[in-house]
């Protein structure tokens, strides 16, 4: 590994976690890739803030944050900034004066830990860290690949990673290093919380409401028309939020219907701005106001299993295609299956994002943070949640490996495990993973597992049923953990796992569980230096081990007593 840390030392400035808007505690869904995807704005109106920001990278200012409510427009606008600096190296005749050398992007809507990110970071720049790198190596490494270029990081909905200290704190230092440092480049965020950064480095662009013309703009190309004076007031009465201005555009547009299709063209009237006055008078936060105006839209959606695909789609954790779209529904629902048209025409109605991703330009859709949120909201109150994550658990089980041989084959299987968390099937999780815990070990991916075990063995402690058999998967649960702890030289914290997978083999009266925890806390004890307790705990293992008959584990407790003997010099 780079040695060279001359800029970030570990006296570097770490960013303070910010206090308010932040829940803290609750479990996180983390994936296990990072989304590379920004949402594009269907019909993008230019702002004062793109020229702000595009002059503070070509000064190179060291971190540039665009900080806004939800639906402002945030992820376009980084996505329209990305577009031009792409566009200005293509037109620029000398390669060596390009704005930046590479643009990467990261898109936390769904959030993924730090250690995949900086793997990520790593395998953009051509290197594949080691699995036991920890947060600070990974984070040492990433900031010296960085500045090897002049590189624009585009780290998108920064807010999710917020969801607890734990997930944010080695972000908050590698951005706090990446300020106190020196080199090329750099980081542009979008967050809807505002962090504190005690340097002088950055700047932050607050992203407000449209202009009144670029409101005007919005609506007519959105086709509606009317007076420039209602044309203004509608833009005024939605407070200029750019997204609750579309989803109301839409809405009335839908409402004129010609042969049961919504209007072509709307003509504005004096009463839709009245109306549209009256809820945002009402709420006063936009939030609150799109959430109304998205009633609207969502009880006019025909035909009505429309509704039944939107709510099932939003608990998809990635972009999804028409194929996935095909498989969140049942046919009760719905007798034909789902078109492109159809998702497209979600889309032109705001409550989708499209975009062509990939050489062959496939149509990929996915859903801003703020509309996802609205959508399950709803599918839970109509109990539509469980149906979303049974159906998302057939699709992958029918679109994945069954005995995953690589990472990527295994990403089906976690996105099956996340679903079957989600309905509280530990024991379908855990089963989930047997498929690929063994290959993926062997292949030293300790990282990639360790979190998923974390969560599996602490969600299924808390919801544990009484019977025995039960208590003995989760013992073995609690034991694989204490393994990848242990490959992690994290040797306190394999201990603390053993000790739990004991306990639950005890309670179960399973034998030969508890024999298996006993070897482990020896081992984990014989990395500590801890040879008198190692010896302890393999002597225990043994006992049990020639009790039951178990020759093969007679056999690893005698040789695990030999080791710890020959470490303490007793030949």
């Amino acid at each position: 590994m780079n040695q060279d840390n001359r800029n970030f030392g570990r006296d570097q400035i770490i960013i303070n976690y910010p206090s308010g808007n932040v829940v803290i505690g609750n479990p996180v869904s983390l994936t296990v890739t990072v989304s590379e995807i920004l949402p594009e704005a269907q019909h993008w109106q230019s702002r004062a803030e793109e020229e702000q920001i595009l002059s503070y990278l070509a000064d190179g200012v060291r971190m540039v944050g665009i900080v806004g409510a939800g639906g402002y427009g945030k992820s376009a606008l980084a996505a329209q900034l990305v577009k031009t600096i792409r566009k200005q190296n293509l037109e620029q005749a000398d390669p060596s004066v390009s704005v930046f050398d590479r643009v990467l992007i990261a898109n936390f809507q769904t959030p993924v830990d730090f250690q995949t990110f900086g793997r990520w970071l790593g395998q953009k720049f051509g290197y594949e860290p080691a699995a036991d790198w920890s947060d600070e190596q990974l984070a040492t490494e990433g900031l010296n690949w960085l500045v090897k270029q002049r590189c624009l990081l585009v780290l998108d909905n920064l807010e999710a990673l917020l969801q607890s200290k734990e997930l944010w704190f080695p972000y908050g230092r590698f951005l706090g290093r990446w300020l106190g440092g020196a080199g090329q480049g750099t980081v542009l965020l979008t967050t809807q919380i505002r962090l504190e950064l005690p340097t002088a480095n950055w700047e932050w662009v607050p992203l407000r409401g449209l202009r009144l013309e670029q409101g005007v703009e919005l609506l007519q190309a959105q086709g509606v028309e009317g007076e420039t004076t209602d044309l203004k007031s509608f833009v005024e009465a939605a407070g200029r939020h750019p997204l609750l201005l579309q989803l109301a555009a839409t809405w009335l547009k839908r409402q004129a219907k010609e042969n049961d299709e919504p209007a072509e063209i709307y003509r504005l009237q004096q009463d839709d701005v009245t109306l549209l006055r009256r809820v945002t008078e009402r709420h006063r936060d936009a939030e609150v106001s799109v959430g109304t105006v998205l009633d609207w839209s969502f009880e006019a959606l025909e035909p009505e299993w429309l509704r039944a695909l939107l709510w099932r789609l939003s608990f998809l954790r990635q972009g999804f295609g028409l194929e996935a779209a095909q498989a969140m529904v049942d046919e009760p629902v719905v007798d034909e299956p789902v078109e492109l048209a159809e998702l497209r025409r979600l889309a032109r109605w705001s409550f989708l994002q499209e975009q062509r991703v990939g050489e062959e330009r496939v149509w990929q859709f996915s859903f801003l943070p703020l509309i996802q949120r609205y959508l399950r909201s709803g599918a839970a109150e109509v109990e539509q949640e469980q149906l979303a994550h049974r159906r998302a658990i057939k699709y992958f089980e029918q679109n994945g490996e069954a005995e995953p041989k690589t990472l990527e084959q295994a990403e089906p299987t976690f996105e099956r495990f996340h679903h079957h968390c989600e309905l509280e099937d530990y024991a379908a999780a855990d089963e989930a993973m047997d498929s690929c815990h063994n290959v993926l070990r062997r292949q030293g991916h300790y990282r990639v597992l360790l979190p998923i075990y974390e969560q599996l063995t602490q969600q299924w402690s808390v919801a544990l049923g009484p019977d025995a058999e039960t208590k003995q998967k989760l013992g073995w649960a609690w034991s694989r953990l204490g393994n990848l702890y242990t490959s992690l030289s994290q040797y306190h914290q394999a201990i603390e796992a053993h000790e739990q997978a004991q306990r639950y083999f005890q309670d179960a009266e399973f034998t030969k569980g508890n024999s298996a925890a006993l070897m482990h806390l020896g081992n984990a004890y014989q990395s500590l230096g801890k040879y008198h307790e190692a010896i302890d705990y393999h002597s225990q293992s043994l006992e049990i081990r020639r009790e039951i008959g178990d020759r093969n584990g007679e056999a690893n407790s005698l040789g695990n007593l030999g080791n710890a003997y020959q470490l303490l010099g007793k030949y």
